[in-house]
């Protein structure tokens, strides 16, 4: 049976160690179990807690680390209660972070989001009813035209498509050829394609990077540098994948979030109620609103992506009110024609010759001329640029990108060279079978996902390969491969550009060293059991002598290591050069020392020789055969005793004590007890029989006497329990607090269980548990110590 425990148990911040979790087949009913209650399931091998109201398995596949505010929202957290918003502010709001499609053909079905003033709620509606809401018109005429078009300009209008009277297509047409593209102003230029000569790929420290630079033609071979436990951060670094701390996620403004605190949240746009994604967003209500500016829609065609528009595409996808009147006029030398338009028509606007006065000019500044001075010919100051004819007031200059010389566009571009290109780098090409110049990202590039065509693999002279060059099909080996032997570690012939055979072997069992072996490094480990040394002799210190420059400066021999009671010693053999020792009378120690030694060594405790020693010792023997003088060795006083010793052999003499005490013989009996005189030195002086006077009294019932005298005033019983009190109160009355308690259950097995105890009083005491004791359902005990 488990030891109960009735009141909590406070560790005051030590560890509970080599713990387990109660094990049970079954998680406890909810009626018998209670909040905090944690136990592991052997059932389902999970651990599980009660909130109080239910059980929640941990089945440890949780691995959210953070939430981090995506596209149109902001907030998120890595640790905590998480909100996650709508974003109303800034460049990054819902609606510029929502798909571009200001480019799109607006489908009356096309939807868009709105806050119903009903109830509040937010929800989608078709643009088709916008036009009931905010009142349509009809367009009559639809006109198009590219002001100042000339030949060589690479769009231009279909002229039979506008202008459309009821319903039509405004037609645009591309002017150029397959190899032309257009420039920023429009017009056409000839292709110029350039030679690549070299590609070099650099890629983070978190990948390795064979094959670069190519400079023919070959293979870039991108392979990870981490393990499947890492994972690349931002910065292209390897970091390790922990376990988040996200214990919940919360919904901000305009956010509803399902399974807040659950292994998998979900977190959706609040489109309901009086705090709805459009409510809760700032009030533009009294703002005027610009055609630019843009509302969140659902887009009906294949797609459905969600995504932003402007308020000017509204106009041509609902239909547009009816021009009743349209008037211009033109001032400071500006012409107006056409005006007013009262049903459809174009509103012409002109320069009057000389019609512009100098005193508007003055707010404009054209460098180098004059004020009513003629425009002379350009000048390119720049050499990525192309000019070409000259500007008299008739004749119009052209302004080109420069694609050709070492002057052109590219050479003029801030020098990024050795910069390695990310998979998001942007560049500019051609897409095949179009005029058409676009923006791509290097990761676009067939070398990203080996879609590339290997044309031609070479083995340079100085690889170490051999093969040639294969266009087609091939294979490329080892250069001296048939040379290189079975179990022989290789090395590199920078003479011959080869790998051949080194004096290393290794059989998978032991590796040979042929030739001499140096190891220059400041520590050699031998992590082998067994050591076979052929050499006879050992040279220690090498180096240490007067061609390499050494002194009586460092200690020379050898050390071990062994433990004794949790002590490091380290027994050791060693030529001491701090003895002041001569050439003659050089000093060798043997003993433990208890730092490892370095270039000195220390004796902390001296060992013992066990051998047989011929030639002169110097000094006290510790041991010896025979005293060469025998010696007489003799005690006097309360006692005497005399032997001779030469050290020869073992000797014995008896000693003689003095007489101190003439009273001898045998005292003490049933009846009576001994009474002695001790002198200072501890020796009897007088010893005599005491007769012991105790009454009949006092030895009738003696043991039940004492026993009842120790039981009433060392021992104390009390039951404890009222079926609602967690406190309880036991006054033993022995005037101390040195008292030992124990308590036990009053029902069967009468196990003992464990309470806090307080000792509040030198005469009583205070017990506590977490739940109310049945009545009298426990026993105190309490035993007096001093």
């Amino acid at each position: 049976m488990a030891i109960r425990f009735l009141n909590n148990i406070d560790l005051t911040t030590n560890e509970i160690q080599n713990v387990s979790a109660q094990n049970l087949a079954a998680n406890p009913a909810q009626g018998v179990s209670y909040a905090g209650q944690f136990i592991f399931n052997t059932t389902t091998s999970t651990f599980n807690y009660n909130t109080g109201t239910a059980w929640v398995s941990l089945d440890g596949s949780g691995d959210i680390s953070g939430v981090t505010a995506g596209a149109g929202l902001d907030g998120g957290g890595t640790s905590g209660n998480v909100t996650v918003r709508v974003d109303y502010a800034g460049a990054d709001n819902v609606i510029l972070a929502a798909a571009d499609g200001t480019a799109l053909s607006l489908a009356t079905t096309d939807k868009v989001l709105i806050s119903d003033a009903t109830d509040s709620d937010a929800k989608f509606v078709n643009l088709s009813q916008l036009s009931a809401a905010i009142g349509g018109g009809t367009v009559t005429s639809v006109g198009l035209a590219i002001t100042g078009y000339t030949a060589g300009d690479a769009l231009k209008i279909t002229a039979a498509s506008t202008p459309v009277t009821t319903t039509g297509t405004l037609a645009f047409e591309w002017d150029g050829e397959s190899d032309q593209i257009v420039l920023g102003d429009g017009t056409l230029a000839d292709r110029d394609e350039g030679t690549v000569t070299s590609v070099a790929l650099a890629m983070p420290a978190a990948f390795s990077v064979a094959g670069s630079p190519i400079t023919a033609n070959g293979t870039f071979t991108v392979s990870g540098s981490g393990t499947t436990s890492q994972f690349i951060d931002g910065t292209g670094a390897l970091q390790t994948i922990s376990v988040g701390d996200v214990t919940s996620v919360l919904g901000g403004a305009g956010i509803t979030v399902t399974n807040s605190t659950g292994p998998s949240p979900s977190v959706a746009v609040d489109y309901l109620g009086a705090d709805n994604v459009i409510l809760a967003s700032a009030d533009f209500t009294a703002k005027t609103v610009a055609s630019t500016d843009r509302l969140f829609l659902s887009d009906t065609s294949a797609s459905g992506d969600a995504g932003f528009i402007n308020v000017s595409q509204l106009q041509s996808a609902i239909g547009g009110g009816t021009v009743t009147s349209v008037a211009a006029t033109g001032a400071n030398g500006l012409t107006v024609t056409g005006s007013p338009i009262t049903t459809n028509g174009t509103l012409a606007f002109g320069i009057s010759a000389g019609g512009i006065a100098n005193d508007r000019l003055a707010n404009s500044t054209i460098s180098g001329v004059a004020l009513g001075g003629t425009l002379k010919t350009l000048t390119a100051t720049n050499t990525s640029l192309t000019f070409s004819g000259s500007y008299d007031g008739a004749v119009v200059r052209t302004v080109a990108l420069n694609y050709a010389a070492s002057g052109g566009f590219i050479d003029q571009a801030t020098d990024s060279e050795g910069t390695a290109l990310d998979v998001d780098s942007v560049i500019i090409a051609m897409e095949d079978g179009s005029t058409i110049a676009a923006k791509h990202l290097v990761g676009d590039l067939p070398y990203s996902n080996n879609s590339g065509t290997v044309t031609s693999v070479a083995t340079p002279a100085t690889g170490g390969l051999t093969g040639g060059t294969i266009t087609t099909t091939g294979s490329l080996s080892l250069k001296n491969f048939a040379a290189l032997s079975a179990n022989a570690l290789m090395k590199w012939d920078n003479t011959s550009n080869q790998l051949t055979n080194s004096s290393v072997t290794d059989d998978g069992s032991t590796v040979t060293i042929a030739g001499n072996l140096t190891v220059n490094g400041t520590t050699t480990t031998i992590n082998s059991t067994t050591v076979s040394i052929e050499d006879n002799m050992m040279e220690y210190a090498n180096g240490n002598d007067v061609a390499g420059g050494g002194a009586n400066s460092v200690d020379i021999g050898f050390f071990g290591n062994y433990v004794i009671s949790a002590t490091n010693y380290f027994p050791t053999l060693f030529y001491d050069a701090s003895s002041s020792a001569t050439a003659a009378s050089p000093k060798f120690r043997l003993g433990n020392a208890t730092t490892k030694p370095t270039t000195t060594a220390t004796i902390a405790n001296v060992g013992t020789l066990i051998a047989n020693i011929e030639g002169e010792i110097t000094g006290n023997a510790a041991t010896a055969t025979k005293l060469a003088t025998a010696r007489t060795i003799s005690l006097t006083g309360d006692g005497t005793w005399g032997v001779t010793f030469d050290g020869s052999a073992n000797v014995t003499s008896g000693l003689t004590l003095a007489t101190v005490n003439s009273n001898v013989g045998s005292f003490g009996s049933a009846s009576s007890s001994l009474s002695a005189t001790v002198n200072a030195k501890g020796l009897v002086t007088a010893m005599a029989a005491q007769t012991i006077a105790i009454t009949s009294s006092q030895v009738t019932n003696f043991c039940a006497a004492v026993e009842a005298c120790i039981g009433s005033s060392a021992f104390y019983a009390q039951n404890i329990g009222n079926a609602s009190a967690t406190s309880y109160t036991v006054s033993h009355n022995f005037g101390t607090r040195d008292v030992m308690v124990q308590v036990y259950d009053n029902a069967s097995p009468y196990d003992t269980v464990t309470v806090e105890v307080q000792r509040t009083s030198t005469n009583a005491l205070t017990l506590l548990t977490t739940l109310a004791l049945a009545s009298n359902g426990a026993r105190v005990l309490v035993t007096k110590v001093a």
